[in-house]
């Protein structure tokens, strides 16, 4: 799973490990935890601070700011950077919120709503800035065996060559193989980081279902057939896609960035109603409305 998403034979790098989860959902809540949120040098949360992207599906978000009511700070995508991970913009987030730096910076990338990837050079001005900072990197990659050719480096592959950078990257069958009842998922990630999370993890869940996780591993082990069934399915969006985005063009709708992965499509929001999206009924069909 991790070789087939990642492109990284974690056997070849002793200061890497590699686990299955229950699916990413389960993984992102345990991310705090894993990073210490609760340990007496936190200061009983007040101390410690997670920055994470929006527009976003937001689980990190909703666990952190809600949940174990800790410290978020929202690293925003902008439309006119394409949505791309841009350090600028989260340097003054966290400087508005009188912060230097952060515990935990976790990007979803390619993301939802914005389906953009992430370059070798854009992982490596954040890892950087991790490593100065000493913050742990996360990238929840759902949607990475689903991103069109040249459009996204997964973090595992830049991440790899930094054995003092503490970092994960997950995958899912949930999206790569439309199976999101399987709850199934693997991650790779620094040693010492996978660790920390096995542990909370062990408190946590029994992991996979046996049954799945084993069948899942038969159709894995099959590496062409395994790609196969993934190109497949991303060739079947991207033939989606490119009905849908002119359709919707055409109608007056602007996107927000590029659909670079999956099926999502992000759109600008209309300032102003579009006769030809939502023509305004007429005065009987209002009449009979009210």
């Amino acid at each position: 799973m991790v070789s087939l998403h990642g492109g990284v034979d974690a056997s070849k790098f002793p200061h890497l490990r590699v686990l299955p989860t229950a699916g990413i959902k389960t993984a992102t809540a345990l991310m705090p935890l894993a990073c210490g949120m609760h340990l007496p040098d936190k200061t009983a949360r007040a101390g410690f601070r997670v920055a994470s992207n929006l527009p976003a599906y937001d689980v990190i978000g909703t666990w952190t700011d809600s949940y174990l009511a800790t410290n978020r700070t929202a690293w925003p995508l902008v439309s006119s950077d394409n949505m791309r991970l841009n350090l600028k913009r989260l340097k003054d987030a966290l400087r508005k919120d009188g912060a230097d730096r952060a515990d935990l910076i976790f990007v979803i990338r390619p993301g939802n709503p914005a389906a953009v990837g992430a370059s070798e050079a854009d992982w490596k001005e954040l890892i950087a800035f991790c490593l100065e900072k000493k913050t742990r990197l996360v990238n929840d990659g759902a949607y990475s065996g689903l991103t069109a050719a040249g459009t996204h480096v997964p973090l595992a592959q830049v991440a790899k060559d930094y054995p003092e950078l503490e970092w994960l990257e997950l995958y899912s069958v949930s999206k790569s193989y439309n199976d999101p009842g399987a709850r199934l998922g693997a991650l790779i990630g620094s040693k010492d980081f996978v660790e920390d999370f096995t542990l909370v993890k062990g408190n946590t869940d029994s992991g996979p279902v046996p049954g799945v996780m084993a069948a899942y591993g038969e159709f894995l082990s099959d590496r062409k057939a395994a790609k196969a069934a993934l190109d497949e399915i991303r060739s079947l969006y991207e033939k989606r896609l490119a009905y849908l985005i002119p359709t919707l063009k055409k109608a007056g709708l602007r996107p927000a960035c590029a659909t670079e992965a999956g099926f999502l499509l992000c759109g600008r929001r209309p300032r102003r109603r579009s006769a030809s999206l939502c023509p305004r009924p007429d005065a009987t069909r209002r009449s009979t409305a009210r």
